[in-house]
């Protein structure tokens, strides 16, 4: 699915990538909740509009953190390492 996804974002979308966005945040979700996690979000009243540059800077407290970044947060999102 995510090949498909990645080759139609690349033929299409001109955000590229914003299918597979959607799919790994899909994949956050349904990961997250079979692992019964619930994440906590605060501070999203702090965020800028859409369209603006943010950075979230994750602690790494556990293994969970992509997972929960993944499926948590409302905006597309890469990660650096």
């Amino acid at each position: 699915a995510f090949l498909a996804a990645y080759a139609y974002s690349l033929a299409f979308d001109p955000n590229k990538r914003g299918m597979v966005d959607g799919l790994v945040g899909v994949w956050g979700k349904m990961s997250v909740a079979t692992l019964g996690f619930k994440p906590t979000i605060t501070g999203l009243e702090n965020l800028p509009e859409e369209g603006e540059a943010v950075m979230y800077a994750p602690n790494h407290c556990s293994y969970l953190d992509i997972l929960s970044l993944s499926g948590a947060l409302p905006r597309n999102h890469k990660y650096v390492s």
